[in-house]
């Protein structure tokens, strides 16, 4: 096990006969697995290989119980940011869990989440009720990886687990992200729309593109997304095709020539629209 700063654990390797196995956590969270045997200087990273997803599984399982398994040690480094930055074996794990229920309580009745918030804190009764007090006052929105990031924080703990809570609330939040992309094509910052910027389409902040991203991952029916039916897939393929033309006609062309894009444009003619004034 090994701290960066004397208190929060930044990792743990765990070494078998065969295998060194390491976890990272927190920013830059990943994970190695390697051969010293047939590698000596450890230059192949093998966890993402297929044939090698069940010593993984092991591994990561053995470097939990070195840390005792508890939030403690990992959740305290932790922050909703990382979430989505954990080794694959990591999620399914009794602190993926956790951090997924607190998800659910999140959720706003549309499908949707607000951004901002740290999903990984722990909530002690009071902070539980008062979010479920809260939600349905959220303003839900794609900006700063809400929305998208949740789904597919839910899908990936479903593809864990098999747990069908998981799935019902990733499928709300997709019936979000559909119901909330304009006839045009493009996706507001805002949805259900609030005056202003926020409902200009918006690039900024990856909103839109990481909208597009889950929408396009639903639409190939892939893992962790294998809940999903095939009307639900056809109609996220169809929003994606939307999506990409709005983008095309968002292009600023000057002097008859091709150029850039700004953060912002508008929602049904698509020219250039200010954001915020700071």
């Amino acid at each position: 096990i090994w701290s960066e700063d004397g208190e929060h654990v930044t990792g743990v390797a765990v070494r078998t006969e065969h295998w060194r196995y390491a976890e990272f956590y927190g920013r830059g969270a990943g994970a190695m697995l390697t051969d010293p045997q047939a590698d000596p200087h450890e230059l192949t990273n093998l966890v993402t290989k297929p044939q090698h997803s069940e010593v993984v599984a092991h591994l990561s399982q053995l470097a939990r119980q070195v840390t005792h398994g508890h939030r403690p040690h990992e959740a305290r480094e932790l922050r909703w940011r990382d979430a989505l930055s954990q080794p694959t074996a990591w999620y399914g794990s009794n602190e993926s869990l956790r951090i997924a229920d607190n998800v659910l309580l999140y959720q706003h009745p549309n499908g949707g989440w607000g951004k901002n918030v740290d999903m990984a804190r722990d909530l002690s009764p009071e902070q539980t009720e008062r979010v479920l007090d809260e939600r349905n006052q959220t303003e839900t929105t794609i900006d700063n990886g809400a929305t998208h990031g949740q789904i597919q924080y839910l899908a990936r703990n479903y593809h864990a687990t098999r747990d069908q809570k998981y799935a019902a609330a990733a499928r709300r939040g997709i019936e979000y992200l559909l119901d909330a992309q304009y006839t045009s094509g493009g996706w507001p910052m805002i949805y259900p729309l609030k005056r202003g910027y926020y409902s200009h389409i918006t690039f900024n902040d990856g909103a839109m593109i990481g909208a597009m991203r889950v929408l396009r991952d639903v639409a190939r029916g892939e893992e962790p997304y294998g809940f999903v039916d095939a009307d639900l897939q056809a109609r996220a393929s169809a929003a994606v095709e939307r999506g990409l033309e709005a983008i095309l006609q968002c292009q600023i062309v000057v002097d008859g020539r091709k150029t850039a894009w700004c953060a912002q444009h508008d929602a049904h003619d698509f020219p250039p629209r200010g954001g915020r004034s700071h």
